[in-house]
């Protein structure tokens, strides 16, 4: 029987324990969460933070795992990359996981290689950055966590004043404590869903999704088909493409959003969220 490490145990990471159970897999299961929903669907299952790499490694080198994947949150695809990479498992590059936990990292990355039309974005640690930059960036813009997921700690920013307190917010939201101001772009909402076997790139489908209303954005749900023109989705298909050769991804299913300005009918922004992959 295959085992496999599932990196967090939360409710959406329990639907995939229950399906790799239902299809033949050993499932171990980490989180730091002592009472996580997942434990009770897993085979066997330890309390481990799954950001501490070198602690989820030990787990996986002792239970020795054929496997790891992680679901539906950013915060333990490092250290899947990295279990996967030290244990010469299937895996995203190691290098292309850690620019793409950063936010910032990867609207610099999309940015130079012109793989998307949004401008350049600003990378702030702290209130005396913000200071700095509140003056030079021009609004509205999108302030968030370097890191985060699930839109906790983003919010729009309008004026220059208010720029302070975004970014205390995203800030607080970031386990590195970095936030990300990027220009606001008004448009509707897709996601797109991937998978890249080996570097080949297969696009899976294109989403029409519901967001909630600003300062705050955070889906609420998706439809398929899009309701796009055949033409504009091969276009939106392409722009995915072009991101993920530009930012490494040569393994894994990957989640992506972006935005389609009706008007004019280009695609505006990309941003890779998390992506789970065996």
């Amino acid at each position: 029987m295959k085992k496999l490490l599932m990196l967090g145990g939360g409710f959406l990471q329990n639907f995939v324990i229950k399906k790799a159970r239902e299809m033949g897999y050993y499932v171990f299961c980490l989180d730091a969460d002592p009472n996580a929903l997942g434990f009770l669907s897993a085979n066997e299952h330890a309390v481990i933070n799954i950001v501490d790499e070198e602690a989820c490694l030990a787990y996986a080198r002792g239970k020795n795992v054929d496997g790891v994947l992680t679901a539906a949150t950013d915060y333990g695809v490092l250290t899947m990359s990295y279990i996967a990479q030290e244990l010469e498992l299937p895996g995203i590059n190691y290098e292309a996981a850690k620019r793409i936990r950063n936010k910032a990292a990867v609207r610099k990355c999309l940015f130079d290689a012109k793989a998307d039309d949004t401008g350049y974005s600003y990378e702030i640690h702290n209130v005396e950055e913000a200071e700095k930059y509140k003056n030079g960036i021009k609004y509205p813009v999108m302030v968030k966590p370097c890191d985060g997921s699930g839109s906790r700690g983003a919010s729009r920013v309008d004026r220059g004043e208010d720029l302070i307190e975004a970014c205390e917010l995203a800030i607080n939201s970031s386990i590195t404590h970095r936030a990300v101001a990027e220009p606001f772009i008004v448009g509707r909402e897709y996601g797109v869903e991937s998978f890249v076997d080996n570097g080949k790139i297969y696009v899976l489908a294109v989403m029409q999704k519901d967001m909630t209303l600003p300062p705050y954005y955070a889906e609420l749900g998706h439809a398929i088909p899009s309701g796009l023109s055949l033409s504009l989705e091969n276009k939106v298909k392409g722009c995915v493409k072009n991101a993920l050769i530009a930012l490494g991804v040569n393994h894994g299913s990957v989640n992506m959003d972006l935005l389609i300005n009706s008007k004019v009918k280009y695609i505006l922004w990309i941003l890779v969220l998390a992506w789970e992959e065996i």
